[in-house]
């Protein structure tokens, strides 16, 4: 007689048991992991940590991060947004939560103070130690300061944080009529922006610039020129060549004693001159520092000490600007990659700076200040455009004003294409190049617009991604999940961003397979059943819907087909999960689901069956039918954009396959427990 082996569970209890092996398992794979420490809670720092998500690499480390601020990472771009009413809780790139629920420790509010890099340990404010087997200096950039005689604490703010806003806006909130008089230091592109915020906020700005221009370190002088009368018509008050002596208090508020000019009263002075950057720290323990400030780092962002690495404002490769959110996410996502053992370069790509106000936009595109260039100047009221270019390429581009061709231009910098002379004498005459095409004119959607139906993700909503370093489809669809479901918006994702589609909306293989499985669905809710015939029966077909082993076949055939259809999902909604691209998965689940219907046929001879047979039946009919049909309008609006009544039935079909698939797995439990015990 033989014994069969069965698992035997402890005396403590199953819950008991599950639990103690839960946490074995997690203690064994914390003594295998190597401890993580970034010290910076900044943009960069949580796109680091984003990134280590994605690639898996929490399995691999223990990631320890502490900063200075006492809220988590939040989009530092937009901080102009809190003093025009919005709430700073819209701002946090991630809750609390989302670090607690993939494992990282954040330690807010606690700085730290020292790094011993041969013992690879740091030390906080509070006094603690921490030991690392690597650590990352993630410290971003600090607002910088004019050095002049200030008379006492108070007197003027910095405006860089999130905290410095909140504490600008209860001064207002709370102060008299005289702190409704503000006064700017620096006119470059925070201190404008942050002015056009007071004034929306009904407080008297002046902005005092010492160099002689506004913007100097971006426009070249006519452009600020142009700019400066645009907010001076729209009632900004703005003086360049303002040098200030001293802040001193006032009976009022604050005096502010220029050199060449009467003193300004103001409630308020505000320090937007610029920033510099946080490697204090890093000076301290010894690391390699550039004399203009910075981390020195090399191509894989690694600093003079070993096992310290450094990205943001706070890295100095002598190559990236300061004050710039995207090359701070390019090397965020290069240190993230080398981190799990892929070998990759940071390499500084294209410029792209930006100021939105509400009275006009301003684009500086790649290098406009290149002296051995030719210049071409486009003028006309309220617009100011121009091209630096050699050799028929475009080197640098500045524009004030909307213009439809951004997206385009933005490719012809980056790609340093060629561009024809009639192109160029175009846009001396009219300001365009004659390179929009459909694609360039979605560029300036509304905000308001739905870009990806499926998402429902705004044009808006693309856009701030774009700004915050989002430059392809695919880093679009990593931030907002635009394009990531049907594929047929991202030639709008391409337009909005500047970059090809490097992976196009579905093709004509998934739309015959579309095609195919509809009819393949139709025919099976429509066609009467197979008869059992004696023709049938001669030729042995009968033997597929009645021998048991032939229906196990045929039945679990099917189930692998429906099983492995749902990796798309899988695809879709877990992060870890990114082999392969998105468009095979999809291919691969238009042949899985025809292939499914196929299986079916021979399952069930068109046979709907009864009672739960039938429910299953109907909820994999609809299930298919609702997927072959949206597989059949993506191919129609591959070549599009997708919008219109065509684009609502697709997103339809898309919601109810979804939806349909859910039931799915339940039913087939019921299906195989009742074939098996009843």
């Amino acid at each position: 007689m033989t014994t069969t082996s069965r698992l035997e569970l402890p005396a403590i209890g199953l819950g008991t048991w599950l639990r103690e092996r839960a946490r074995s398992r997690a203690t064994a794979r914390t003594r295998q992991r190597e401890r993580l420490v970034l010290v910076g809670n900044g943009m960069v720092g949580h796109r680091l940590c984003a990134r280590l998500v994605e690639l898996g690499a929490l399995d691999r480390y223990e990631v320890v991060i502490y900063g200075d601020e006492a809220t988590p990472a939040y989009d530092r771009v937009h901080l102009t947004d809190v003093l025009k009413g919005r709430n700073p809780h819209e701002l946090l790139l991630s809750r609390a939560e989302w670090y607690a629920e993939h494992g990282i420790e954040l330690r807010l509010a606690e700085r730290v103070t020292a790094v011993f890099t041969g013992e690879r340990r740091i030390l906080t404010e509070s006094g603690r130690t921490d030991r690392y087997d690597k650590l990352v200096l993630a410290t971003g950039a600090r607002a910088r300061l004019p050095n002049i005689p200030v008379d006492g604490p108070g007197l003027l703010v910095a405006y860089r944080t999130l905290e410095d806003a909140r504490s600008i806006l209860e001064r207002l909130e709370h102060g008299g009529p005289s702190e409704r008089s503000i006064v700017v230091l620096g006119g470059g592109l925070l201190g404008i922006e942050a002015a056009r915020a007071f004034q929306g906020l009904g407080c008297r700005v002046v902005v005092l610039e010492a160099a002689s221009q506004i913007l100097p370190r971006n426009l070249d002088p006519v452009g600020a020129e142009a700019l400066l009368a645009m907010l001076r018509d729209a009632g900004l008050e703005v003086r360049v060549r303002a040098r200030v002596e001293r802040i001193e208090r006032a009976p009022s508020g604050v005096r502010v004693v220029l050199e060449d000019a009467p003193p300004l009263e103001a409630g308020l002075v505000v320090a937007a001159i610029g920033t510099r950057a946080a490697d204090d720290l890093a000076r301290a323990a010894g690391l390699r520092c550039s004399m203009h400030g910075g981390v020195e780092v090399n191509a894989r962002l690694c600093t003079s000490a070993p096992h310290v690495f450094a990205v943001g404002d706070c890295a100095n490769d002598g190559r990236v600007p300061h004050g710039l959110v995207a090359p701070g996410y390019a090397m965020a996502d290069v240190l993230a990659e080398n981190l799990v053992g892929r070998r990759r370069r940071f390499e500084p790509e294209q410029a792209v700076t930006r100021l939105k106000l509400d009275i006009t936009e301003v684009t500086i595109l790649g290098n406009p200040h290149e002296s051995t260039a030719t210049e071409l100047v486009y003028r006309a009221p309220g617009v100011y455009r121009r091209l630096l270019v050699r050799d028929r390429r475009i080197l640098g581009a500045i524009s004030i004003g909307a213009w439809a061709e951004l997206a385009a231009l933005q490719r012809l910098v980056g790609e340093s294409r060629k561009v024809s002379e009639r192109s160029l004498q175009r846009f001396t005459e009219s300001g365009l190049l004659g390179t929009s095409d459909e694609k360039s004119r979605l560029a300036v959607l509304p905000d308001s617009a739905v870009v990806c139906q499926c998402m429902g993700v705004s044009c808006g909503r693309l856009r701030r991604a774009v700004a915050e370093g989002a430059t392809t489809p695919d880093a679009l669809g990593r931030v907002t999940l635009a394009g990531t479901l049907c594929g047929s918006c991202r030639p709008t994702l391409a337009a909005l961003c500047g970059a090809p589609a490097s992976a196009p909306a579905p093709g004509r293989a998934l739309g015959l397979l579309g095609g195919a499985a509809l009819l393949l669905a139709v025919a099976t809710a429509l066609v009467p059943r197979v008869p059992l015939a004696q023709r049938f029966a001669e030729r042995g077909i009968d033997v597929l819907w009645i021998d048991p082993t032939a229906k196990q076949v045929t039945g679990f055939t099917l189930l692998g087909f429906v099983t492995l259809g749902m990796l798309l999902s899988v695809r879709k909604r877990v992060r870890r999960f990114r082999l392969g691209s998105y468009s095979f998965f999809r291919l691969l689940h238009g042949i899985l689901g025809t292939a499914a219907l196929v299986a079916l046929f021979a399952h069930t001879g068109f046979r709907l069956g009864t009672n739960l047979d039938l429910v299953l039946m109907v909820v994999f009919l609809v299930a298919t039918t609702t997927g072959a049909l949206s597989a059949l309008l993506a191919h129609r609006l591959a070549p599009g954009i997708g919008h219109g009544a065509v684009a609502r039935i697709a997103t339809v079909g898309r919601r109810l396959h979804d939806y349909a698939f859910w039931p799915l797995p339940v039913l087939i439990f019921i299906h195989v427990l009742k074939s098996y015990y009843f």
